[in-house]
């Protein structure tokens, strides 16, 4: 500025584009999703979402808060689809894995049973879906392992086994189960321990 010009100020612009960008289209092809990609992808729409202030501007139009919804529960079913194996599948690839995490933990199964505590898979964000299942295990020399189990369904080829609460430690109250399991679950559990 000079002597007595005055300057403009330009006022600057919240998050620009922002409101030009209230709708994502994504297409998913049918089949395998490599989980990186999926979840790299997950990642930078909920950071994206949290960072700009798009909230705001979808409420004023239902439509777009609606498109909005939308397009997170397909994000949703794709991730479940890309990650929980085939129904034809399903129960082999869930016996082989927990059966490998409790000969890893010293208990050997000669039999193994499973038993779903919820129908379907749990979708948080973008994490694997979650199983919460009971197992019941004898081992050759007799002794009964038993208790609740929280499982990830991963890339539709096995699962992981996150959590194990054994029946003594849920009689005990020492096993975190709020911490590891839905609120819904754990009178059942809690239930099944005292049997």
């Amino acid at each position: 500025m000079r002597g007595g010009e005055r300057g403009t100020r330009e006022k600057p612009t919240p998050h620009v584009g922002v409101r030009h960008c209230a709708r994502i289209t994504l297409t998913v092809p049918r089949g395998h999703v490599p989980t990186r990609i999926m979840t790299k992808l997950l990642s930078i729409i909920a950071t994206a979402c949290c960072v700009f202030p798009v909230a705001p501007a979808l409420a004023q139009n239902d439509d777009r808060s609606a498109i909005t919804s939308d397009v997170f529960a397909r994000l949703r079913a794709s991730h479940i689809d890309g990650n929980v194996p085939a129904a034809s599948d399903f129960q082999k690839l869930l016996r082989r894995d927990v059966s490998a995490y409790l000969i890893r933990s010293g208990a050997k199964p000669s039999t193994l049973a499973i038993e779903l505590l919820r129908d379907g898979p749990t979708q948080s964000g973008v994490s694997y879906p979650k199983f919460y299942i009971w197992v019941r295990a004898i081992t050759s020399q007799g002794t009964v392992v038993e208790g609740a189990m929280r499982v990830a369904a991963v890339e539709r080829t096995h699962f992981d086994v996150l959590q194990f609460a054994t029946m003594a430690a849920i009689r005990n109250a020492t096993a975190e189960l709020p911490a590891t399991f839905p609120a819904q679950l754990i009178p059942l559990i809690e239930a099944r321990a005292r049997q």
